[in-house]
């Protein structure tokens, strides 16, 4: 295998004579923290070109460490090689996705998350209704405005 400035290539050899059926599976594992992060098994052929992109997620919730999920993001096949060698690409994606957790402390605070008019319209109709979430949640706010 080989480093390269966008990913890692692996170059799979295969015996003259090679046939088709019972193509090798790779086992592709990632590590992360040395612990494995990610695994994926990936069929490959003589003179095929494959490219797996990995892709990260963040994950942050208040009052815990950041976590880091690894995944599959894209697997595809490129191209054939006049090689009678197959040709593996590990890639990262450019962006990571990252997830923040939050649960707000109070009313104001939802009010506030809802936003603009949809907030207000909460805020009105859970006051006249007297508040009840079950109506809310299965209704909706033009059912509990029509009643």
């Amino acid at each position: 295998s080989r480093s390269s400035e966008d990913g890692i290539d692996i170059v799979v050899p295969f015996p003259d004579g090679y046939q088709e059926i019972g193509a090798p599976n790779l086992n592709v594992r990632v590590l992360e923290g040395g612990e494995v992060g990610m695994e994926v098994e990936v069929s490959m052929e003589a003179s095929q070109v494959k490219t797996i992109t990995v892709g990260v997620d963040i994950l942050r919730e208040m009052g815990e460490p950041e976590k880091q999920e690894l995944f599959r993001a894209d697997m595809f096949y490129n191209a054939k090689r006049p090689y009678n060698t197959a040709l593996l690409r590990i890639r990262l994606e450019h962006r990571a996705g990252v997830r923040t957790i939050s649960r707000p402390g109070s009313w104001m605070d939802v009010l506030a998350n809802a936003g603009g008019a949809s907030g207000f319209l909460l805020a009105v109709i859970a006051g006249i209704r007297g508040f009840d979430p079950v109506g809310i949640a299965a209704g909706g706010i033009s059912c509990l405005a029509s009643s």
